[in-house]
């Protein structure tokens, strides 16, 4: 038996595989990443054109270790998207977002800011906003608490320094405004 032969009996006794394809370089952020495709599905004798997937982008650092920078999004079955986030050096940053397995409403958000959550939201199965936390920065400086709830249907908005933002009370949209009287965040 050949050992091509013997490879292809061998993935054949396997229930299920994970494949790496497409390496494709591109750039992001200034820097060169290179694409990759994963694609996860069972094996029996042949792999199935469906199957959970992901693509990411990442670089390999100075000790050779990959290091995830661009963004990053995980597939169902039926190649609808059920997570994504966004990777620089390594690092979460900005929003990570789950959705439902038929991928039309949002289940989570997380927030991110230089790998550390700074916030979340969870939603109904209808997708519905049912609670909000946030925490707002000026560069490295915490300067404000953004939350909505249910419960009251409103946002709300505190201030851990003087500061000019004010927050749309049916939107949660954060601007500026000369006028702001912010109330002042209780606790740490």
């Amino acid at each position: 038996m050949s050992a091509a032969v013997a490879c292809v009996l061998c993935l054949a006794a396997v229930s299920v595989t994970a494949c790496r394809s497409g390496k494709q370089e591109t750039f992001i952020d200034g820097r060169e990443v290179e694409k990759v495709e994963q694609k996860w599905g069972a094996v029996f004798p042949f792999p199935f054109t469906k199957g959970v997937s992901q693509v990411y982008y990442g670089y390999h650092d100075a000790s050779g270790k990959f290091v995830l920078h661009g963004p990053k999004r995980l597939f169902n079955q039926d190649g609808k998207l059920t997570y994504e986030a966004f990777y620089r050096d390594g690092k979460l940053v900005g929003t990570s977002t789950y959705w439902n397995d038929s991928g039309t409403a949002k289940e989570v958000e997380e927030f991110w800011k230089d790998g550390v959550k700074v916030g979340s939201a969870q939603y109904s199965k209808s997708g519905e906003l049912g609670f909000y936390n946030e925490d707002i920065y000026a560069g490295s400086r915490r300067v404000a608490h953004k939350s909505y709830s249910y419960k009251t249907r409103q946002w709300t908005l505190c201030s851990y320094e003087p500061n000019d933002l004010a927050i749309g009370p049916d939107t949660g949209k954060l601007m500026h405004s000369s006028g702001a009287m912010t109330k002042k965040c209780e606790g740490p």
